[in-house]
């Protein structure tokens, strides 16, 4: 039997658990959401917000 296999999880329970143990930064999380609702508005997307979303990436990608 494969470990978890029998158990069920909450899928908010564990984004909460990985934040928790990620210990990500206010603008990451801030990242992460404005991904997520990008995704979410697929059907009328938003130039602006993924214009903010590349530059925000690049912020932290290249932040010293």
């Amino acid at each position: 039997m494969k470990l978890f296999e029998s158990m069920e999880f909450d899928v908010n329970f564990i984004r909460l658990l990985i934040l928790h143990v990620m210990k990500l930064t206010e603008q990451e999380k801030e990242l992460i959401e404005a991904i997520r609702n990008f995704k979410r508005s697929r059907h009328n997307p938003s130039h602006e917000l993924e214009i903010w979303i590349v530059r925000l990436f690049e912020k932290l990608l290249y932040e010293v």
